[in-house]
């Protein structure tokens, strides 16, 4: 796993199985929750808190991603994830960030 530099991620982050279980095994990590945007974080469909810390891994592991329009969309959806219900403040930021971007509000 790369990022924009070339470089690995470092260890234990270049593999993503062993920085998962590196982030559980962890006891001093806040454990933070935030409501989830969507029903993929549960298994019966309805919407419960999921860990902000572990949403903030997968952004990680997304924006490693080798193809550089799937890592930006990627970790855009789960920075999203990782605010949960206040991701339209997020989405506030990026537009402002990025306002040559044609945004089209549906």
């Amino acid at each position: 796993m790369y990022l924009r530099r070339g470089t690995e991620l470092p260890t234990p982050f270049g593999d993503p199985d062993g920085a998962w279980y590196w982030f559980f095994e962890q006891k001093n990590l806040p454990a933070t929750f935030v409501d989830s945007v969507d029903s993929v974080d549960s298994v019966d469909g309805a919407r419960h808190g999921v860990r902000q810390q572990a949403m903030a891994m997968s952004a990680l592991f997304a924006a490693a991603e080798e193809d550089p329009l799937r890592a930006a969309l990627d970790t855009l959806y789960a920075a999203a994830r990782t605010y949960g219900s206040t991701y339209p403040a997020l989405l506030a930021e990026v537009r402002q960030a990025f306002p040559d971007l044609d945004w089209q509000r549906a």
